[in-house]
């Protein structure tokens, strides 16, 4: 849909999508007894549903030029068949879930229920598979029991999240007055979940960064028991293993952010006066990118 307004000087475009794409090539999920696997296939199946708004507006106040324009727009995806229902892969422990029902490859995990703050809560929470209390220690992570079995395994992780953007949008201005020009482009995303890890994440991480970040430094000890981050141990202990290759929600982090992608300013030096040295037009300007971003998680680029 596409409308002008008072001669032009407002427009607005809104645009809706609902696709399906069918026939998708995927290798099917057979079990493991099978010995082999089989050969990709047509046999995925997907909806991408969103919309998107665009509003334009121009005005002169005097010698003053302005012209504004922003978008909106948001976008849904779903698994709408799959052969086996799902298929969970797994890299650099973090695992993804493409399962019919949910957004393509979500991201799929454990839940963090806190940090133990003394033996006796060690001594009584289910722990993962192949650990015992005396591996963990106070200020290590604690995980969510989902199913109640007293034991924390594959049965107890969540779908997470996944990494489509939701509800980007942008905002352009620009702005003209006898010579001089202005100009600057804002852009960002309201919703996205974002998962992180590496050395970014884990401290002296797997024996080849030996780093601490600023942002890693509020880790628990006995007298900053209300810390974010569990505590530090050595490369290779088994606390280390189970805080930091879980596949946890320790690596997800809210993705959203506002940017000041572009700003410029300029002046076009009168003809009258560049056309005297044989140039028909002269403009010099200043530009910068990236100036300015509001984000979460200032440790990263969330774009």
């Amino acid at each position: 849909l596409d409308a002008n307004f008072f001669n032009k000087a407002l427009s607005v475009s809104f645009d809706y999508f609902n696709k399906t794409t069918k026939e998708i090539l995927i290798t099917p999920e057979i079990p493991s007894v099978f010995g082999t696997t089989l050969s990709k296939t047509n046999a995925g199946q997907m909806k991408n549903q969103g919309w998107e708004l665009t509003l334009g507006y121009r005005l002169k106040t005097g010698d003053f030029y302005h012209d504004f324009s922003g978008n909106v727009g948001d976008s849904r995806n779903k698994v709408i068949r799959f052969v086996g229902d799902e298929q969970i892969s797994t890299a650099d422990n973090i695992s993804k879930i493409t399962r019919v029902g949910l957004p393509f490859s979500s991201y799929y995990g454990y839940k963090i229920s806190g940090l133990f703050q003394g033996m006796e809560e060690i001594e009584t929470s289910a722990l993962p598979v192949g650990m015992s209390a005396s591996d963990l220690k106070p200020g290590d992570v604690k995980y969510t029991d989902r199913n109640g079995d007293g034991v924390i395994d594959s049965k107890d992780r969540f779908v997470l999240g996944n990494a489509f953007p939701r509800y980007t949008f942008g905002f352009n201005y620009n702005l003209t007055y006898k010579g001089f020009d202005f100009g600057m482009l804002w852009q960002g995303v309201g919703k996205r979940d974002m998962m992180v890890r590496g050395e970014l994440i884990e401290p002296f991480h797997e024996n080849y960064s030996y780093v601490i970040y600023q942002h890693q430094l509020n880790y628990w000890t006995p007298t900053n028991t209300e810390a974010t981050q569990p505590r530090l141990s050595p490369p290779g202990a088994a606390s280390t293993k189970n805080n930091y290759q879980m596949g946890s929600d320790l690596y997800l982090f809210e993705g959203s952010y506002i940017r000041l992608k572009n700003i410029q300013l300029g002046y076009t030096i009168p003809s009258k006066l560049s056309q005297k040295v044989g140039i028909q037009k002269l403009r010099v300007f200043a530009n910068a990118q990236n100036l300015l971003t509001f984000s979460a998680n200032s440790w990263i680029d969330p774009e």
